[in-house]
């Protein structure tokens, strides 16, 4: 693991490994209600086999990722996969229109989509004519299905991060490696 001069990490994913590393019973996640609680070692092990599900769909170093969540830990716990990845996740607003969805694919040349069934209606409108091959719907599939011996690749080169907030949210940097 790469570290700047002062021995802290040097990027989101050198950060999040030593926090799993630190606080590993601690609760990392957990929905507005209590009800679901994800420590930083469930955190860390279930966004590894999600990043393994999104590398055996193809995802590699440098590509976008769209998610179109609510705030609730599978949002987090796939943006840290995209990530250690090496790869750009961006959000898509929930109450995005198709159009505008459309339009943030096209910017993003994203292959891969992440989102609920309560959006799936709309993603799968959007992705005509666009790069978009694979809409993965979290309600009720899992895209964990890899073995858990799959570890983070991370390097020392900082990972760039797309946000759909901005009408011309094109990505212009990818990064090699988070």
């Amino acid at each position: 693991m790469a570290r700047a001069a002062t021995g802290a990490p040097s990027t989101l994913c050198e950060a999040f490994q030593a926090t799993v590393a630190l606080h590993q019973e601690a609760v990392a996640l957990r929905t507005w209600d209590g009800e679901v609680q994800v420590t930083w070692r469930e955190y860390a092990q279930r966004a590894a086999r999600i990043a393994a599900g999104l590398e055996a769909l193809g995802v590699t170093r440098g590509e976008t990722v769209a998610l179109m969540l609510k705030n609730r830990p599978e949002f987090h716990l796939c943006d840290t996969a995209a990530l250690h990845l090496g790869a750009t996740p961006f959000s898509i607003y929930n109450t995005s229109a198709p159009e505008q969805i459309t339009h943030l694919f096209t910017n993003a040349a994203n292959r891969v989509v992440i989102c609920e069934r309560q959006f799936l209606d709309r993603v799968l409108a959007a992705r005509e004519g666009t790069s978009v091959e694979r809409v993965v719907c979290i309600d009720g599939q899992s895209i964990r299905r890899s073995p858990p011996s799959v570890r983070f690749r991370c390097s020392s080169s900082k990972a760039a991060r797309a946000s759909s907030t901005s009408k011309s949210a094109r990505v212009r940097s990818r990064p090699r490696m988070c």
